[in-house]
């Protein structure tokens, strides 16, 4: 168990350094990889300290820990691979980081779904959501809009909703827009678009406040940080699962 804990941790470790050159220190969760991997070593240091009974317990925890979060995982990324329904009233493009040099790599990847979608089914529009973060130049919708329009969508197919700073805000906006639109959220069928590892939990949101016919498009960035957001996407349904219990 020791070597184990200390293979893993030297894993951890170099892809946590791997996923710090990629996206920067700025983020606090951008550390988690590999704060886990100095986690682990330092168990298998303090493992032959253990007794017994002590190797047992931690052995225990490891391993029903290990097993919720593969439970779960699994959850997330089968849902991440469903195909959207054919038709949809509403399109729903969740918003992503925009710099100086234009969209970043998965909001690049979201919009282009979003457009084969919406070239396909031409009778749906979109609603592009985001608003402009501290770092932004400009919005994430209004970034959304325009390359959109340069892929050929129409200009009058797409609603723009700039004020929202979380997933569960985007949602929030565009049910308050389609409302305004005279329909139901109850009653029109929406689909969501947004990175793979995502899609569980703005189902799950969507549903959550008050969307019954919800599908899902997914779309890939950088394939090596797919383990560094499928990871946080754990942490982030548990706790909207919580803000949702509590409410």
């Amino acid at each position: 168990m020791k070597k184990i804990l200390a293979i893993i941790g030297s894993i951890c470790l170099i892809y946590g350094i791997i996923v710090l050159m990629i996206i920067g220190f700025g983020n606090v969760f951008s550390w988690f990889f590999t704060a886990l991997g100095f986690f682990l070593f330092l168990l298998s240091f303090l493992y032959r300290k253990l007794s017994r009974n002590g190797r047992t317990v931690l052995i225990g925890i490891l391993t029903i820990g290990f097993l919720l979060f593969a439970s779960l995982e699994a959850g997330i990324i089968c849902f991440g691979h469903k195909r959207p329904e054919a038709g949809a009233d509403y399109l729903i493009l969740l918003g992503s980081g925009v710099s100086e040099k234009g969209v970043s790599i998965d909001f690049k990847a979201r919009i282009e779904a979003a457009a084969s979608y919406l070239k396909e089914n031409t009778g749906t529009d979109v609603i592009a959501t985001g608003a402009q973060g501290n770092n932004e130049p400009v919005s994430e919708a209004s970034a959304a809009r325009e390359y959109l329009i340069d892929l050929g969508i129409e200009e009058e197919r797409i609603l723009l909703e700039d004020q929202s700073y979380s997933t569960l805000q985007n949602l929030q906006n565009a049910k308050q827009m389609i409302e305004e639109q005279g329909q139901s959220p109850e009653d029109c069928s929406i689909v969501i678009v947004s990175s793979s590892f995502h899609l569980y939990r703005a189902g799950y949101i969507a549903r959550q406040i008050g969307f019954t016919k919800v599908s899902c498009l997914g779309s890939h960035g950088l394939r090596i940080l797919d383990p560094q957001y499928y990871t946080r996407e754990f942490f982030g349904l548990v706790k909207e699962w919580l803000y949702f219990r509590n409410k």
